[in-house]
Parts: C-alpha cells; structure tokens; sequence
C-alpha cells in the first residue's frame, strides 16, 4: 500500500505543500477524494486564493462550502474566504458585533493584512477539526506562504501577548486612552491624520475579548502539527526548481517540527513500453494492415513511421531525464510517482484516477 494512503487512514490532519504549478490543488483534491470514497467524514480546506479546487469539486461560482457525495464516506469542502470567516469568527464570539464589523480599522487589517488570512485559516481548521471529522486535508499556499501559514499559531499569541497591545487596549498601566495621555493622541492624530489613533484603540480595545480563546485554539493547532497527528506531504514536479522548493520546505518543515512524511511527485514521463521501434517494421506493419488498398505502399508510411520512431525516442529521453531529476528525492521521505497525463480538465473523474493512482 503507497505510504500516503497509510497518512490518509492514521492521521488527523494532512498539510499538503508545494511550489506553484506543479499541481497542489490537484493531488489535494484527489488525495480528499481518496479518502471519502474509503469511508468517514472527510474535510478539505483550501488556504490558497486559488478557486480552481472549489471548481474541481464541483461548487459554484459564489460557494464557499459544500458536502458533496463521494460513495463510501462525506466530504465537506471549504474555499476559505478570509473576509467572510473573520466576520463570522466576530459574531459568534461577541454576539451583537455591528460595531467592529463596520470599524474601518477592523475591515482594512481582516481584508488586507496578509498574516490576518493566515490567522483566519487557523482558525478555520481548528473548526473543522473541532466539528469532528476523521481527517481534514489541507490544500496550503505555495511554497513560502505555506510555511508562514504554519507560523501562524505562534504569530498569532506573540501578537496578543505583546505588551504594546495592552497600550490600546487598556491593559496597561497607562493605556494610551487614558486621560492622561490624550494630548498624546491628539498630537498623533495631526500627524496620522484625525482620528486615526482612536479608531486604532478602539478597534484593539473591541479586539482584545477575542484574544484568549482564539489563541488557546491556535496553539492546540500548532500542538497538533508538532506532536504526530499531523502530516506534511510535499507536491513537486520533476523541473528543477520546483526540486529545489521541495526540499527547501523539506528543511522548513523540520525546523517547524512538522513531520514530512512523504513526496508526490507529479507529471513524471514514463519510459515507453516496449523496445526501440524499427521504421521498417512500422512500414511493413502498416502495409500488412491495408493490403489491398491500391496506393498504400510503404513509400505511402515511410514519413509517418519515421515521426513514431522518433516520437518514441523522444519519450524515452524525456523519462531519462525524470528520472535522474528525482533522483536527489529518494534519500528523503517515501516517494510516489504520479504519471503525467498531459493536458486536461480538471473534473471529478480526472481528480479520482489521480487519488486511485496515488493510494495504489
């Protein structure tokens, strides 16, 4: 059985990397498939902006969310939209929440501030996690923003720990909100431009409630891709930069203490089947197939036996060099090898050969 099916069936989160384009969301969504069609509640979160997954599976245009049918099991998908899921984060903690919600400090750092969307990601996988499925997989951003998501959980307790924040939220000893130091905000309000330092410790101030429980699930997050039930996957092609962000998140991922326990590496050539073919047999073999029919001779073939012979030359080279380029992979975690199948749309069937192949 390949070692990725081992991780589909033993672990609770599987954290699927890779640099861009060299098919992520793909084998994401195929390994999802895998999973639900094998029995069991099965989640997908898909952290990068990328719709081409929700697209894949099946959702709409405008849906963030679906359960689809995959036989055996369930399988709930989730697009994240970071806007929408801090809005609803917001509301489900605080209640009547109008106020934040339409604080413009609030809407420009949740709409724009990149590690806002890491935070929300998170969160939205602790929620998956926390709803009780036997395993949530996750479609992670390329390369380096994978491993900022996976920074994530301690980013997020550094910020609200830091004594700096305590500033705007009253926590301490001498907030800037105080009476004290209104002059303060006055003179930064010139400078920042007015009201801007207000709306600041207002929104920290309305933030801060949020705090505790949003960071207790973030390091039960982080505790569980450190502590073994969680697994990293790692996707790449075989062109050699695409090797090289393989590995490099190889490095990242031990530093994190995350386990990489296995790369797929996808649209790999395969040597062609048989031995070299003779142009002559290919004449011959051609003619024999239409004897009889007046004007093809094997002078008729001879320009077509001649591009199979050398298509298969040319197949044969390009496998060579896949394989030499992988090379460097085999002293690290299990490989599979998934074929290259040339181009094609991505659909439910597409997606499930590739799942079937992977989990062989």
């Amino acid at each position: 059985m390949s070692p990725v099916a081992d991780l589909l069936d033993q672990r609770r989160v599987v954290l699927v990397l890779g640099a861009g384009g060299v098919g992520k969301t793909t084998v994401a969504a195929s390994l999802a498939l895998a999973a639900g069609r094998a029995g069991g509640r099965i989640a997908i979160l898909t952290v990068d902006p990328s719709r081409s997954l929700a697209s894949a599976l099946g959702l709409g245009a405008d849906q963030n969310h679906a359960t689809i049918d995959v036989g055996e099991g369930s399988l709930d998908v989730t697009v994240l939209d970071p806007a929408s899921a801090w809005d609803q984060l917001v509301t489900r903690e605080l209640g009547s929440a109008t106020s934040l919600i339409d604080n413009a400090m609030y809407r420009a750092v949740t709409r724009n501030f990149v590690h806002a969307h890491d935070f929300i990601a998170i969160e939205t996988l602790h929620q998956l996690i926390a709803a009780g499925h036997d395993l949530v997989i996750v479609d992670t951003p390329p390369s380096k923003r994978a491993i900022e998501f996976l920074m994530a959980p301690e980013r997020l307790a550094s910020f609200f720990e830091n004594r700096a924040l305590g500033w705007f939220t009253g926590t301490a000893a001498n907030p800037v909100i105080s009476v004290g130091t209104r002059p303060l905000v006055a003179a930064a309000n010139l400078v920042l431009g007015r009201g801007f330092v207000t709306s600041l410790a207002e929104f920290f101030g309305s933030v801060r409630p949020l705090a505790d429980p949003i960071v207790a699930r973030a390091k039960s997050v982080d505790l569980l891709f450190r502590e073994g039930d969680a697994a990293a996957v790692v996707v790449t092609s075989t062109e050699p930069a695409a090797i090289e962000q393989c590995m490099s998140l190889g490095d990242e991922l031990a530093t994190r203490g995350v386990a990489w326990e296995a790369t797929i590496v996808n649209r790999v050539r395969q040597q062609p089947p048989g031995d070299p073919p003779k142009q002559t047999a290919i004449e011959r073999d051609l003619t024999a197939v239409l004897a009889g029919d007046e004007g093809h001779g094997p002078a008729a073939f001879e320009g077509l036996a001649r591009r199979a012979t050398e298509a298969w030359q040319r197949s044969a080279v390009a496998a060579q060099y896949d394989e030499r380029a992988i090379a460097p992979l085999r002293d690290g975690p299990p490989l599979v090898i998934v074929g290259d199948r040339g181009p094609g749309d991505l659909h439910r069937a597409h997606l499930a050969s590739i799942g079937d192949e992977i989990v062989a």
